[in-house]
This record gives C-alpha cells, structure tokens and sequence, in this order.
C-alpha cells in the first residue's frame, strides 16, 4: 500500500533535520511511502537497487538466503 508523504513528517526525521524545505518538497513529489506487514520483503536478491529508502517507523531485519 502507498502514501502520500507530506514534509512536516519528513521534517520530524532526525536523519532529514535541518534539510531546507525545497529538499523535502523534492522528496515529497518523488517519493511514497510503503507500508509493509510484519513478514513482507521490501525488496528481492538480484533486483536493480534503483530506490532510497527511509525507515520512518518499525523494525527491518536483514538476512541472506544462500
């Protein structure tokens, strides 16, 4: 499911602090938030790394299927 993002929340982001609004309206227009459930993949082994992500909120855990 995607969001819209708005800045004020992109502003509250300690890693995005201080960022000047035209660079959080920059992200806003280019950007959408993904809402993931517990278990679901933000992204597969050998898919194009073409995206920044932005955990706003949760618990992401890595691993590596060999």
């Amino acid at each position: 499911m995607t969001e819209a993002l708005s800045r004020d929340e992109l502003g509250d982001l300690t890693i995005l602090e201080g960022l000047p609004d035209e660079v959080l309206d920059w992200l806003c227009e280019r950007g959408e938030r993904v809402v993931l459930d517990s278990g679901d993949r933000m992204f597969e082994r050998g898919q194009v790394a073409d995206a920044l992500w932005i955990i706003m909120s949760g618990v992401v855990q890595g691993f590596e299927e060999v």
